[in-house]
Parts: C-alpha cells; sequence; structure tokens
C-alpha cells in the first residue's frame, strides 16, 4: 500500500509542513528525551539536566514507554514514531535494568529512521543543584559552548570516537560561520580515563583582568558532572552513511547580482538606448486629455464672473512678486514687544531677522519699555574648527546690568587674553562644546566653567589634579549613572607626553571631582607628538566608547623617541566605565602620517546616519572624492578580527565633492583644491 500524500488544506498546515521539509542549511537539532518502562532516580535527574542544558531545543515525554527496545529488530518503531511526530533527530531514552542499570542511550536519526546509537551507563553522578556556586556565572539559554577532549583514547578507540560525534551533536547547537567570543559562557570538558570510560563535566567561563587586551579564564564547575561507561554501540550502515552524508551542490553565481553587507542584495539592470528622436506622436494622446478638461473648465468659470480687464485674469493675475522684507527699524518695534524665548525664536526664521535681532541686542536690551529681559544672553556666538572643537567666539558689545542679580553675572569676569599685535583680544576661550552645553576658560591660568547659554544653566569645576592639559571632550558616556539628571556631564582631559602615552582624567558633574587619571595600552598604544602640539584628530564618541586615531609599536622597526611616532595605522577605544582599551587595525588604505591626518583632513573618524563607525578618507585635491569606510568588527555578519584591518572594515561608496555641489546648484561657489 502506497503512503497517501499529505496536501495542506490551510496556510498553517502549509507553513508546519515546510518547518519539517528537508532544507540545505540545517537549523539547530532539536533532541527527543523519553523514559523507559523503568527508571531510577539517577536516571531522572539525568534526563532532566539534560532537558535543562538543551531547553530551547528539546522535546521531554514523562510517561513511561514499555515497547521501546532500540537495539531489538522491531523494538524501534515506536522510538521512529515519536522522531516523525516531534521533528526530532537526536534521541537521548534512559532506562534502569539489574542486568544494566543507570542505563542512557543516545541515537541519532536520518529521515526518521535510526542513524546510530551508543549506550552508556552513568556512574558518579553530580545534579547541578548540588553545585554551588555565584548563579550570575550561571550559562545563558541558547549560548554556545566550548568542547574539550582529552585524552589518546578519543583517537584510538572506535567506542569513544563514536560516542564523542554524538556528544558533539546532543550539546553543540546550531552550526555557525561566525562567533562573538563574548558570548561563550561555557564548555564541555570531556576526558577519557579508559578506553570505554569518559568522565564528563560542565563548567562555566569566568573572565578576569589580565593586564592585557586578551582576558584570563578561570573554569567555574556548575554542573552536571558524570563517568558514561560505554556498553553497546551501533554503527551506521554504509550505505546509509554514504546518503546521509550527500550535500546541496553550490548555487550558481548570478549575473549582474551582488552582496553588501550594508545594504544586502543588489542587482544592476541594463536598459537599452531610448530613441526618443524617432517616435511618432500623434494629437491623440492619452496624457493630454487631463490637460484639455482643465483648461475648458477654467474657461468656462472665467466667462461666469466679471473680470476687471485694468487687473487681468487667468495665470498671468496669479504671478504676484513676493512681497519684500520688513526694514530692520520695523523689525525692531516688533521685538521690543516679545519675550526673550519669542526673541530667540524669532532669530531663526531667516538670515535678515536674525541679522535683525543681532545688530539690536543693545537696542533690544536697553529699552525701557520692552519686554524682554534686560540681561537676556545675546552674542555669544562660536563655530566648529573640528568636530567637538571650538576655534573662535566671541561676546556682543553690552555688558550685564549691575542692577539686580542674573545668572551671568556669576560667571568668571571677563578678563582679557594677551595676544600679538594687531590681533583682536578674547575673553573667553572655548574648549569643546556637546548637547547644548560650552566648556569655557579663561585667563593665563585656566578656569573652567560649563554653561548653556538657551537655559541658563552653569557651573564651575576644577582644573584636573594629575594633568595640565588643552585637550578636553565634553561628554556624556554615562558609565556609573544610571538614571542622570538632564544637566548632568561629563569632561574628559587627554595629555600626550613626548614618549607617546595617551594620559586621561575624567570629571563627572554627579559625583562633582575629578576621577583617577589612567593611561590605556602603555605596552602598545602611542599618540603622535610633536614640539608645536600638532595632533588635532578629533575623538569620537560611538556606543558609549571613546575613539582616537593612533599607532602602534609594531609599526616602527627600531625603539624610537616618542616625538618621531608619526603614522596613524590603529584605532584606540576606550571605554571610560571600566579604563579598558582596545586597538582596531585601520586597512592598509587608510593608514598615513600624522600630519596629513591632523593638519589636512585626510582622516577622520565619524559616525554614519545608521549609527555605525565610520572612516573618511580624502583623495588628491584635485580628485575631491571622500572614501567612506564602516566598522563592522561588531556587527553580524562582517570581520570580528580587531588586528586585521581588512575583516574590521569594509568599504562603503565613494563620493565626489565637486559633483555634490553641482548637483546642489552651488556651482558659482569656487572651490579651493
Amino acid at each position: 500500500m502506497v503512503a497517501a500524500i499529505r496536501v495542506p488544506r490551510s496556510q498553517r498546515a502549509k507553513r508546519e509542513l515546510l518547518k519539517h521539509a528537508p532544507k540545505l542549511v540545517e537549523t539547530g537539532k532539536k533532541a527527543l528525551i523519553l523514559h523507559g518502562t523503568k527508571t531510577s532516580a539517577v536516571l531522572n535527574s539525568v534526563l532532566s539536566d539534560i532537558y535543562h542544558l538543551k531547553r530551547d531545543n528539546a522535546v521531554k515525554y514523562t510517561k513511561k514507554n514499555d515497547n521501546i527496545r532500540p537495539f531489538e529488530s522491531g523494538g524501534e518503531t515506536s522510538l521512529e514514531f515519536f522522531s516523525l511526530k516531534t521533528d526530532c533527530s537526536l534521541v537521548v531514552y534512559g532506562s534502569h535494568s539489574k542486568k544494566r542499570p543507570n542505563n542512557l542511550v543516545l541515537g541519532r536519526t536520518y529521515d526518521h529512521h535510526i542513524y546510530d546509537l551508543v549506550e552508556v551507563g552513568v556512574e558518579n553522578y553530580k545534579s547541578m543543584e548540588s553545585f554551588v556556586y555565584d548563579k550570575k556565572l550561571a550559562p545563558k539559554l541558547g549560548s554556545k559552548p566550548f568542547f574539550a577532549f582529552m585524552g589518546e583514547h578519543f583517537e584510538s578507540s572506535e567506542e569513544l570516537k563514536h560516542l564523542k560525534e554524538v556528544l558533539l551533536d546532543l550539546f553543540r547547537g546550531e552550526v555557525v560561520e561566525n562567533l562573538n567570543l563574548a558570548g561563550v559562557d561555557r564548555i564541555y570538558v570531556c576526558t577519557a580515563i579508559s578506553p570505554t570510560t569518559v568522565y564528563m563535566m560542565h563548567c562555566a567561563l569566568r573572565l578576569k583582568r589580565s593586564g592585557t587586551s586578551i582576558p584570563r579564564m578561570e573554569l567555574v564547575e556548575v554542573g552536571p558532572s558524570m563517568d558514561l561507561v560505554v556498553r553497546r554501540h551501533r554503527l551506521p550502515v554504509e550505505d546509509l552513511k554514504k546518503e546521509a552524508m550527500k550535500t546541496a551542490e553550490p548555487a550558481k553565481k548570478m549575473k549582474n547580482v551582488m552582496k553588501d553587507p550594508v545594504h544586502g542584495r543588489l542587482g544592476k539592470v541594463y536598459m537599452p538606448d531610448q530613441e526618443v528622436g524617432k517616435l511618432t506622436l500623434t494629437n491623440d494622446i492619452k496624457g493630454l486629455k487631463r490637460e484639455r478638461r482643465e483648461a475648458k473648465k477654467n474657461k468656462e468659470h472665467v466667462k461666469k464672473q466679471k473680470v476687471n480687464p485694468q487687473v487681468g485674469h487667468g495665470a498671468a493675475a496669479r504671478r504676484r512678486p513676493p512681497p519684500p522684507h520688513l526694514t530692520s527699524d520695523c523689525l525692531l518695534h516688533v521685538f521690543l514687544h516679545l519675550d526673550p524665548v519669542s526673541t530667540v525664536r524669532c532669530a531663526a526664521v531667516s538670515r535678515h531677522w536674525r541679522r535683525a535681532v543681532v545688530e539690536n541686542a543693545a537696542a533690544i536690551r536697553r529699552h525701557p519699555h520692552c519686554q524682554a529681559d534686560r540681561r537676556l544672553l545675546l552674542g555669544l556666538f562660536y563655530r566648529e574648527m573640528y568636530p567637538g572643537e571650538l576655534g573662535f567666539s566671541r561676546r556682543s558689545s553690552w555688558s550685564p546690568s549691575a542692577a539686580g542679580w542674573h545668572w551671568s553675572d556669576s560667571l568668571p569676569v571677563p578678563s582679557l587674553v594677551p595676544a600679538a599685535e594687531g590681533t583682536k583680544t578674547k575673553f573667553y576661550a572655548p574648549l569643546a562644546c556637546s548637547d547644548g552645553l560650552l566648556l569655557l576658560c579663561r585667563g593665563l591660568v585656566p578656569e573652567l566653567c560649563v554653561c548653556n547659554p538657551l537655559t541658563g544653566f552653569h557651573t564651575s569645576i576644577p582644573r584636573p589634579t594629575h594633568l595640565a592639559t588643552t585637550r578636553y571632550l565634553l561628554h556624556s558616556c554615562h558609565g556609573v549613572e544610571t538614571s542622570p539628571r538632564p544637566n548632568s556631564f561629563q569632561v574628559l582631559a587627554a595629555d600626550i607626553n613626548r614618549d607617546g602615552l595617551l594620559g586621561l582624567q575624567n570629571y563627572c558633574s554627579e559625583r562633582g571631582a575629578w576621577g583617577p587619571m589612567f593611561r590605556p595600552n602603555i605596552d602598545t598604544l602611542r599618540m603622535p607628538y610633536s614640539y608645536d602640539r600638532e595632533y588635532r584628530a578629533a575623538p569620537v564618541v560611538y556606543r558609549g566608547v571613546i575613539h582616537w586615531l593612533c599607532s602602534d609599536v609594531s609599526d616602527y622597526s627600531s625603539p624610537v623617541m616618542g616625538f618621531c611616532f608619526k603614522k596613524i595605522s590603529r584605532v584606540v577605544a576606550v571605554d571610560l566605565s571600566t579604563s579598558h582599551a582596545r586597538m582596531i587595525r585601520l586597512p592598509m588604505r587608510c593608514s598615513m602620517h600624522n600630519q596629513d591626518a591632523s593638519t589636512k583632513k585626510m582622516l577622520m573618524l565619524a559616525t554614519s546616519e545608521g549609527g555605525r563607525l565610520s572612516l573618511l578618507q580624502a583623495g588628491e585635491p584635485r580628485n575631491m572624492e571622500v572614501s567612506i569606510w564602516l566598522y563592522v568588527g561588531d556587527h553580524d555578519g562582517g570581520g570580528g578580527d580587531e588586528y586585521d584591518g581588512e575583516k574590521s572594515w569594509v568599504f562603503w561608496q565613494s563620493v565626489n565633492i565637486r559633483k555634490l555641489v553641482e548637483d546642489a546648484g552651488l556651482a558659482r561657489y569656487r572651490l579651493e583644491e
């Protein structure tokens, strides 16, 4: 009798059949756990622990099964039926008898038929509940384990070779190509004591600091542990083994189709040239029917109305010149009756209004009947020379009023910084900016101040206790505050000594004090240094970690002084919450001299629109092209090797700046080469 073909009658049934259908790439194998006619307390605990380790890919039956005898003819029918019903390719069957106490049968199936079997006896068993350890070290569900097989018997004994294959299939889960080592938190250690006995234990991995980029690992036994004594085993038949080992042929490469790690699957479509000049156009075109109907409707509408002949009608009457700009005097009368918030909003309407507010800031403030705050802070401007670094600032011509108290009165008194002849003096020297906050200093001896000109927030902070530097970074990487306040911030002071060592000290507004000074990776990390402090490559904050362009000791063939480190070949990522740093190698095409990266800005760190760490590399000035590289070392599907720049970075696209300017209609501006 021929078995009937199962035809799905609903979409739900169709999806279920597709789950059971053969696949080119297998998913994780499911395990079926069964009880025999009689089981002991030890065996029940063993089956429960195995189910707990594989509960994401396991099915457990608790009822007794009388007619299952895997090694006997006809005794495996029920086992194959349960495998087909639950779609499980691994079988764990436990039974207990006087002849074979604490008996455990491990088997694999192919096409839901028994492929091979291994029968072992469980001795010296310790359950997971008998181990006492820190529950934070407990392995996570679905994590990939390590396997360690120790002993020469795994290579010489056929029984242990077979047992090794079955244990790997049972506990390794889904087969993957790339693996993040930070997610590996467990290991199975199997030791061959004799040609038929294996001691198996389950341990958790504890990562500890080692003083280098590679952590030190310790094993913490979390259970279960047991001795497995091989009693019987049955290898697969050669014909069945040959059929089960067949693999699908590699897919043929499709023409004009490529894969990109960022955009996914891309394709090219070639269209022939459209010869528009050879097309014959007639008056009966469907695309013109709508225009004819609208023209006819407008004509009838105009006839019904009395039109003034001096004004005209139709499209000519609708073309009116744009209204002229209000003069600055008229705008000034409006601004005098506005509150401070409305005045700032008016300055953001257009360039003409913004110029009117800035030029009349003193008049708005001093007018006796104005509604605006007389102590309104207007005229503090800055522009960014480099990302996160201010290069110029000035104050307006007015001074804060002496009558009453205002938050601006508590700011440091403007002091003149000595400057060369023929140049303008500066009141405040801005150091950094972030999220609307400004970090300012004044005087030859820096006095640091953080303020927000729009909200009125201000505070003074002490100078760093261990560093004397002018490099500061205002950021909000809260490593210790779980719920920071709105005006909370952190200031990072950075210094590079003559040996090229990077020194960091972080200030936290929540604690109100500077943290300890530390130097990350003093053995390998080297920052470019020179007497004129020409290193200006700005850091970038990405995922709570601060990144700098730097070099490595291995880039130089012989020991050199600190001011001779001129190469840019690495990116250092510093985590301020743990004071840990790691090095990321740049692609060979992006390595260059420090002067090209700092002064000429031919290499910069940035963040892309999708939230990825990016690398911008400028080509030759005459070409005006910028190459964009994306860091894929911490994303699925690419890289992951911090010591291989070609795997950690992927080239995304090249942008022609000249073409962008022309497309934007700004070709009248001259681009300097």
